[in-house]
């Protein structure tokens, strides 16, 4: 299935992975007639049956941000009148109002008759994890989001790298010449989106330039060699600091959009 996660769910796990607002959610599924959207459009009416969402229960994730459902999902039996047909499911952190999570289209839709229900199988709802943030950091947000395993990262600090630093903040630049990294100060999350909102800098450089950096990262602690890896990124143009400089970043020089 195809999904994609709702403004809702974007902004929450960009403020807690970048200003402290811990988020931990029990999922609900829910089914619609069209796209849900960003906002969890489009779920069947409220009647005949269906109304309470039933829970959703996930297995833990694999290591890099990917995992299903780990127990049925078991919609009421329609009652009156047939549903109107479901080829869209969704999640909810609550049974009934409540947020909307992400949502994914079904690969064959279907009706719901009197006397039926819908079931999802056990693995039948699959979550992959495929961006640029770092494995342990997308396992963080599964459990946080489809878990009611809180996150929340009290202080996100900027690395530089001599190449993509990958899933693990691989490439670091060496711990030496002043090199170190830094905290990061991010505004409100917005539209899945999120930005630096005040100057962070790096050094100055103390006896021998840097190694040419090529990515930023992201990370839960400021110790070298410490911490989990956030996310990283591909810089616009490289950077090797001289001697007596340092490295700054703008404010809005680094943001995060969540797609």
């Amino acid at each position: 299935m195809a999904s994609l996660l709702s403004t809702y769910a974007g902004n929450a796990v960009l403020n807690a992975i970048l200003n402290n607002t811990a988020l931990a959610l029990s999922p609900f599924g829910s089914l619609h007639s069209d796209a849900p959207g960003l906002t969890g459009a489009n779920e069947l009416p409220t009647a005949y049956g269906y109304g309470t969402r039933p829970p959703a229960t996930f297995a833990a994730p694999d290591g890099d941000g990917d995992g299903s459902n780990s127990a049925v999902i078991t919609f009421p039996i329609c009652t009156g009148t047939n549903w109107s047909a479901a080829s869209n499911f969704g999640l909810f952190d609550a049974a009934t109002n409540g947020n909307f999570i992400a949502g994914a289209t079904l690969g064959t839709a279907f009706t719901v008759n009197i006397g039926e229900y819908a079931e999802f199988a056990i693995g039948a709802l699959t979550i992959t994890g495929a961006t640029d943030f770092g494995d342990a950091m997308l396992d963080a947000i599964y459990n946080a989001l489809f878990r009611n395993i809180s996150l929340a990262i009290a202080v996100p600090y900027v690395s530089y790298h001599t190449a993509d630093p990958a899933g693990t903040g691989a490439n670091e630049l060496p711990n030496s010449n002043g090199y170190a990294r830094v905290a990061m100060s991010y505004g409100a999350a917005a539209s899945k989106a999120c930005a630096v909102d005040a100057v962070a800098d790096s050094g100055p450089v103390v006896t021998a330039p840097w190694s040419a950096a090529s990515h930023a990262g992201l990370w839960s602690s400021g110790t070298y060699g410490a911490g989990t890896f956030i996310w990283g990124c591909a810089l616009g143009t490289g950077r090797t600091v001289q001697v007596g400089k340092l490295l700054r970043v703008a404010i809005n020089g680094i943001s995060l959009t969540i797609t």
